[in-house]
């Protein structure tokens, strides 16, 4: 009785630790791909179908790490769920065109994944606007001399 009991509770605890492998819920094996209404963020095809002026198009980024925390702006400071519905809110609500660009970590938990987009789809109409974006925008932008 003591062994069935002892094998049980390794059981639980190896279902619990992850050991038998990573987490199939994570961005690199399936829900991190390209989405409706989301382009890539480097894609050179979609930027020269903007129109563009003297400085180069506004970008916030959006980052997601591998334990699913927010990163906002280039300084990667986390926030809350909450803080990143105020944020986008507020994006939405500026008088030009303020693109978000979401990145994450193949590793990247697929329920933040989600909720991130779920709430810029909320705040911004991504397939209406063209303002989501997916991936690091910053090479498009050097290597275009922005």
């Amino acid at each position: 009785m003591r062994h069935l009991a002892l094998s049980a509770i390794v059981a639980v605890l190896a279902s619990c630790s992850g050991a038998s492998g990573p987490s199939s819920d994570v961005a690199r094996n399936g829900c991190g791909d390209l989405t409706a209404g989301f382009h890539h963020a480097n894609d050179e095809a979609f930027w020269s179908e903007r129109p563009t002026g003297i400085e180069p198009p506004y970008v916030n980024a959006l980052r997601i790490d591998g334990s699913g925390r927010f990163l906002w702006g280039d300084n990667a400071a986390a926030i809350s769920e909450a803080k990143l519905d105020e944020y986008l809110g507020q994006t939405a609500s500026f008088p030009i065109a303020v693109y978000v660009a979401l990145d994450f970590h193949p590793d990247t938990p697929c329920t933040a994944i989600n909720k991130a987009r779920t709430l810029m789809n909320r705040h911004l109409s991504c397939a209406e606007s063209g303002l989501c974006l997916q991936g690091d925008y910053r090479a498009w932008i050097e290597s275009n001399n922005r």
